[in-house]
């Protein structure tokens, strides 16, 4: 199905910063998601991070029911933010590159998933975070297939870095593997998640589950694309994600055991968001 996008400004960083903190994201996002389901609760929406080159910025991307009005983004984003305005350029949102299909459609929960759980849960752009949510997503992939995904993340996300900073990278991954194993992959050390992350979890699970049925729907471009992303809305630095991605590569490469040996205490963690025991 295709949709007709539209995009909001919806915050601007402080003129001279680039700062664009989680804790202030997440609670307009949650006011803007809000106030758009009140004006149409069908209506889906993301957002990305993006810099025009002078300071960084929200873009919020919306598909309203024609039925609900033309206006009912325009009036989410002036009910959260009165400077919001929607951008002329007619930007698509980045998984608009998906050809029209079931690989478009799984993207775009995707995309709302994560969004949401942003809006929902101030999520610090913090290595362990990272970490736990790229071995949430190489968990949907066959095992054999995992060291090569997360080979093309470090690849990928350290592209634009330059050869020194790649080598302090690789050094610093490989030392922090080796010092913390699968320490690092213990949920408790990316905080409380709650509800929200649970409820985003089932998302992952279904969008994997759809994938392996059409065979048109790369899995592992689905997970990687979506990764980066995520990161972006996180507002993690390349450098950040690049680490994460080697260094959970080189965890599961030293223990063949690691996912499993931490997939007591994540479950733990996920029955208490659910509000049950394990």
């Amino acid at each position: 199905m295709t949709r007709d996008w539209s995009l909001y400004c919806l915050r601007r960083a402080t003129p001279g910063t680039a700062d664009l903190a989680v804790p202030d994201v997440s609670d307009r996002l949650l006011a803007f998601a809000d106030a758009l389901r009140a004006a149409d609760p069908r209506a889906r929406w993301l957002f990305q991070r993006l810099d025009n080159g002078s300071r960084p910025y929200l873009g919020v991307w919306t598909d309203c029911d024609p039925a609900a009005g033309s206006g009912a983004a325009a009036y989410a984003a002036l009910a959260v933010d009165r400077a919001a305005a929607e951008v002329p350029e007619r930007y698509l949102p980045p998984i608009a590159r998906y050809p029209d299909g079931p690989g478009r459609e799984l993207a775009e929960l995707l995309a709302m998933a994560s969004s949401e759980l942003i809006a929902e849960t101030p999520v610090p752009a913090a290595l362990p975070v990272v970490v736990l949510h790229l071995r949430e997503l190489v968990e949907l992939l066959p095992a054999a297939d995992r060291p090569g995904f997360l080979f093309t993340c470090w690849q990928e996300w350290s592209s634009e870095l330059g050869p020194r900073r790649r080598v302090e990278l690789a050094v610093e991954s490989d030392y922090q593997a080796e010092l913390l194993g699968t320490a690092i992959l213990d949920p408790a050390l990316a905080g409380e998640r709650g509800p929200a992350w649970a409820g985003y979890l089932d998302t992952l699970r279904h969008v994997a589950g759809a994938a392996h049925t059409d065979p048109q729907t790369p899995l592992g471009y689905l997970l990687f694309d979506h990764a980066h992303l995520t990161h972006n809305r996180l507002g993690v630095t390349p450098d950040l994600e690049a680490m994460a991605a080697r260094l959970l590569r080189a965890v599961l490469r030293n223990g063949s055991g690691a996912l499993a040996t931490a997939h007591h205490s994540r479950q733990r963690l996920l029955d208490a968001g659910r509000g049950g025991t394990s």
